[in-house]
């Protein structure tokens, strides 16, 4: 019933809104970071929530990205897909997500103890749509639904005699709504062309898919 609810809220506050810097959930805030992928810069939009006292889960969820243009142009090797993967992967790793999203957050108990567990929410079902962003037309990724999900719990300690952070899977990856309704690979859809145009919904697989 918790995860129905919460997606019933990102649904109705996020996917109803067009500005391009989510609304989130009461409790979650919105943060756009800039990161480098693979040698080009980005624009990455998330939904962010940090227990005060650090007894409840922190929580992320990707809810939006794009390129940003440069001159002379960055070309991306990686596919959309791969992109998405390593956002995700970045912005749950300890260094990135208790130095920078959570900071009020006590660092990573030795093992075998656990940090504040880290809820990640990964959507199933994507879009691109044409935008104008700094004076020049870019292809920003957002959810085109919030029915379907992959999610999973995670925790980080500090492995003394290894001298690193490790992650554990506390729970899942589980995926929440059954099957998505997007069928379609991200490089079949038709990239859009005019501004405030978007693709075809298409899925971008996580570890639950």
């Amino acid at each position: 019933m918790r995860y129905f609810l919460v997606i019933v809220l990102f649904f109705f506050l996020m996917g109803s809104n067009e500005n391009l810097v989510a609304q989130c959930p009461t409790g979650y805030t919105p943060v756009r970071i800039t990161m480098t992928i693979n040698g080009c810069p980005y624009n990455v939009d998330l939904c962010v929530k940090c227990s005060v006292l650090g007894q409840l889960p922190n929580s992320v969820a990707v809810t939006g990205f794009m390129q940003i243009q440069t001159t002379p142009p960055c070309v991306q090797t990686l596919n959309v897909q791969q992109v998405l993967q390593y956002i995700e992967t970045y912005v749950s790793t300890y260094d990135f997500y208790y130095s920078w999203l959570c900071q009020n957050n006590s660092s990573a108990p030795p093992c075998p103890q656990q940090s504040n567990e880290i809820e990640i929410y990964h959507w199933n079902c994507w879009k691109a749509e044409l935008i104008e962003y700094a004076g020049q037309q870019s292809i920003y990724y957002s959810p085109c639904n919030y029915d379907t999900y992959c999610y999973e719990k995670i925790s980080w300690c500090f492995d003394a005699n290894q001298n690193k952070y490790v992650r554990t899977v506390v729970s899942g990856p589980t995926q929440i709504g059954g099957k998505p309704d997007c069928n379609l690979e991200a490089w079949e859809i038709t990239l859009p062309t005019i501004v405030g145009q978007s693709s075809q919904c298409f899925i971008l697989h996580s570890s639950c898919l």
